[in-house]
């Protein structure tokens, strides 16, 4: 039987690796750990596309940080 905590870390570990191989640039990922569910507050929902915008951005300029791309890997705070 396999752990559900091995298996989250194989799954992002998992992740980086084809973000590092479909990349014809080195990728710098960026974390980020946001509150999309729960009863306190939700507001990762607003934020997300926020970031995703901004990376967006950056990967297009090739004066800001040239020969990389940024990635956001997220994950749910609840």
């Amino acid at each position: 039987m396999v752990e559900e905590g091995w298996y989250k870390s194989a799954h992002w570990l998992l992740y980086f690796v084809i973000a590092v191989v479909v990349a014809d640039k080195p990728v710098l990922n960026l974390m980020g750990l946001l509150p999309m569910t729960g009863n306190v507050w939700s507001g990762g929902g607003a934020c997300l596309p926020a970031l995703q915008m901004g990376i967006d951005h950056v990967n297009a300029r090739t004066d800001i940080l040239p020969g990389y791309n940024l990635n956001l890997i997220w994950k749910d705070t609840q």
